[in-house]
């Protein structure tokens, strides 16, 4: 059997990865895919690279003037040639096994160059504002008056259009359902529906995972996650 000959394919994602950690600098292209083809067949033939389905490299970088960190995943392949992509590019300093454990490395992977910031990015700035809430006690936390709002949608709105018939003022009341809306506007459309479905609509959760063929597990996740974006959006909007 002939040699299986492992070539590397450098993405846009990770040309924008580098290009914003040293904006003066081109990307080694040439020497990146020569060091990392020749990582990946040396490994190999080590028997040191059995699960290469996604993998990392740590190279120094003379334009950076520090270790970067290069991830590659499994491509496509044949006979004779297998490919990895390379997806994503960070500092060293930048990445941490916590990151990767929670699963925020992985969302960040796999965005693209034309995907709005609200799955990885979102989700790494709650991450990072549960961490603060933690060690900081002093700190607000919206997320009790984010699910009272739509816990009780419905209502509000029912409130606000008596109020405006009956000449009383529900100004504040107003307010906090603008932001709401405003915030649930800015998540990742498929848990929008989600929340639209269960708080504005007031279908179950049973309904709704039928609705879009999810377990009830599934679309509790979903929702909870959703929550705890228009929270952190939420928040933001008080400041």
């Amino acid at each position: 059997m002939d040699e299986i000959i492992n070539k590397v394919r450098i993405t846009e994602e990770a040309i924008f990865d580098y290009e914003s950690i040293a904006p003066n600098g081109a990307f080694p292209i040439s020497d990146v895919k020569c060091l990392s083809e020749d990582y990946i067949t040396i490994r190999k033939q080590e028997n040191k690279l059995n699960y290469d389905k996604s993998f990392r490299i740590k190279y120094f970088d003379e334009e950076v003037d520090d270790f970067i960190m290069m991830f590659f995943i499994r491509g496509r392949n044949n006979e004779s040639m297998q490919e990895y992509d390379l997806v994503g590019v960070c500092k060293e300093s930048d990445w941490s096994e916590e990151l990767e454990d929670v699963g925020l490395i992985r969302g960040w992977l796999k965005s693209k160059l034309d995907a709005k910031e609200d799955d990885w990015v979102l989700e790494y700035r709650v991450w990072k504002r549960e961490q603060e809430l933690a060690q900081n006690e002093n700190m607000e936390d919206y997320i009790n008056v984010v699910k009272e709002l739509l816990k009780n949608y419905k209502l509000n709105i029912a409130k606000i259009k008596l109020a405006k018939m009956e000449a009383r003022d529900t100004t504040k009341l107003e307010t906090e359902m603008e932001r709401l809306d405003n915030c649930i506007s800015l998540i990742d459309n498929d848990d929008k529906e989600i929340i639209v479905d269960t708080y504005i609509k007031g279908m179950s959760l049973g309904r709704v995972s039928k609705k879009y063929g999810y377990t009830k597990s599934g679309v509790q996740y979903r929702r909870d996650k959703a929550i705890n974006i228009i929270e952190l959006l939420y928040s933001e909007a008080k400041k």
